[in-house]
């Protein structure tokens, strides 16, 4: 399969961190495109990325379905989540606007249109471009704490980093659930919207 080899071979060469773990269990056939993620779905439990961003494969806990279920609760169901952040930011597919991916912003409590697909997607966690998108975001203090994103844990920080308050240097952070803060930026996006 040649997008397959051309995936694999990405990662590879890729200057970022890349961490996988395949998985050769089909979860599902519903999903005929974009076909990177159906490839993505049928060979990969998760792929992490430098260690701050998950890209959702087909880990029966915490993978795809588990969370795209909380994320169909919570947002547009129009929208398929396909990653996130450490910060709570989301990575989606947008539908409506021909599988265009968006980014809800965890600092603005926004959703961006990045104007990639998912294979663009793909290729730019792959390079530096994904360090220059995160450069204001991720502190350097969040590496030492002890958080494993293969368990769906994120990052809680007060004050919220959305709010006129925050400070990287002065704020306080804590390892919570990944559904606990997908509900409270959920909670927080509605009332600010309003």
């Amino acid at each position: 399969m040649p997008i397959m080899n051309e995936i694999l071979t990405k990662f590879d060469e890729s200057p970022n961190d890349i961490k996988f773990l395949e998985f050769n269990k089909k979860i599902t056939d519903s999903i005929e495109r974009p076909q990177e993620l159906k490839f993505i779905l049928e060979h990969f439990s998760y792929i992490t990325v430098n260690g701050y961003l998950k890209i959702l494969g087909n880990d029966s806990e915490n993978g795809f379905i588990y969370c795209n279920e909380l994320f169909s609760k919570c947002y547009n169901p129009d929208r398929c989540l396909i990653a996130y952040d450490i910060l709570g930011g989301l990575f989606a597919i947008n539908i409506e606007k021909l599988n265009s991916i968006e980014y809800f912003a965890p600092d603005t409590l926004e959703w961006e249109d990045l104007e990639i697909d998912y294979k663009e997607f793909l290729y730019w966690v792959m390079t530096n471009q994904l360090g220059t998108f995160y450069q204001e975001l991720i502190a350097p203090d969040l590496f030492k704490l002890d958080l494993s994103l293969e368990k769906n844990e994120v990052v809680l920080t007060y004050p919220f980093i959305w709010s006129m308050e925050y400070t990287p240097s002065g704020a306080v952070r804590k390892i919570v659930p990944f559904k606990e803060l997908l509900e409270m930026n959920a909670d927080f996006y509605r009332q600010l919207s309003i």
